[in-house]
């Protein structure tokens, strides 16, 4: 009995094999389905891919027409304003054209403007400088309530020949040669009345000093 039973339990090798070739058989289905599922993602990610890159690329040519449209927009507010400034005058009024100065020397970042009390008055004139720190003229306020030592002008006016800088003296020449004197005709100081006259001159005479 106990020989037919181990007879019983035994299996041929070739059981064996053929269970491990149903086993080979499934992974190879898994990893059959496996790639074709990863195949079908890469194909979503080259597709979601594709998209971004030509949504950057069409993204890209907007800023760029923007960036130009912002650049030409730019350019005209520029010119109007170039062309407004070189239109415009300075008041006929001394007290509002002294004013009006001081707000163009204010927005200029190349120049500043510090404030002077003369005879117990306030902002009886002020000092124009460049960046360099030199006071290249000053700014005089005569009108009736103010310093009114000139007959109410808006004067421009240069300091002493000791208070100009050597290498600035050219300078003078070149654009004060045909001014007139502050006072006297002994004095050593020149005068430049401002009133009325074309806002881009006087920058320009300013702008000689940067």
């Amino acid at each position: 009995m106990e020989r037919n039973s181990k007879m019983t339990d035994y299996k041929p090798w070739f059981q064996n094999i053929s269970s491990f070739e149903e086993v080979s058989s499934e992974e190879e289905i898994d990893y059959k389905s496996e790639y074709e599922r990863m195949l079908k993602e890469n194909k979503t990610l080259c597709s979601m891919i594709g998209k971004l890159s030509s949504d950057k690329s069409e993204l890209t040519i907007q800023i760029e027409k923007l960036y130009i449209e912002v650049n030409e927009l730019s350019i005209e507010i520029h010119e109007l304003k170039s062309s407004l400034v070189d239109k415009s005058l300075l008041s006929n009024d001394c007290s509002t054209a002294v004013k009006e100065l001081l707000e163009i020397v204010k927005d200029n970042p190349d120049f500043k403007y510090t404030c002077h009390r003369h005879g117990g008055i306030e902002n009886a004139y002020y000092s124009i400088i460049n960046t360099m720190g030199i006071t290249i003229f000053f700014l005089e306020d005569h009108s009736e309530n103010n310093f009114n030592g000139l007959g109410g002008s808006a004067l421009i006016t240069t300091p002493s020949p000791s208070g100009i800088v050597e290498g600035y003296k050219h300078k003078y020449a070149s654009v004060t040669g045909d001014w007139d004197k502050r006072t006297t005709l002994r004095s050593t100081r020149k005068k430049y009345d401002i009133r009325g006259k074309k806002v881009m001159d006087v920058i320009d005479i300013l702008n000689t000093f940067r």
